[in-house]
């Protein structure tokens, strides 16, 4: 809670010193903005987390086909660190290195789907990275 309440608070900040202006408004709305894209990014970034620690879950599992309900689950090891975000829900599974599908959901409501052709948005946001592989 605190990291979603100190921009709302420098906003409020910002808007105060200058007395609800034009500038301080402008200002208002480019923190918004650069907030909501370091949240989409961050999300993004830990959904190719995901992705690339499935591939080596199951190549440390002997290939053998693996299904996860949880991104914390001991074998799959992500290095990424959330700040923005909270993951709420996240299911894997993969049985061969071409055949894998996992879903990463986000409390502030972004999504993506992960599978051998990337990692796209599920319910497509216009400050969402686009898929790469």
């Amino acid at each position: 809670m605190v990291r979603r309440t100190f921009p709302v608070l420098l906003a409020g900040t910002l808007l105060l010193a200058g007395g609800g202006n034009a500038g301080a408004s402008a200002a208002l709305t480019r923190l918004q903005q650069a907030y909501g894209r370091a949240s989409a990014t961050e999300a993004y970034n830990y959904a190719l987390w995901v992705r690339i620690a499935l591939l080596v879950a199951f190549q440390d599992n002997g290939k053998r086909p693996l299904s996860l309900t949880r991104c914390d689950d001991e074998r799959l090891e992500i290095f990424a660190t959330l700040r923005f975000n909270r993951v709420e829900s996240c299911s894997a599974s993969i049985r061969s290195e071409d055949d894998y599908r996992a879903e990463v959901r986000f409390s502030g409501g972004l999504a993506f789907e992960i599978d051998q052709n990337g990692v796209r948005p599920l319910d497509p946001a216009p400050s969402a990275p686009k898929s790469g592989k």
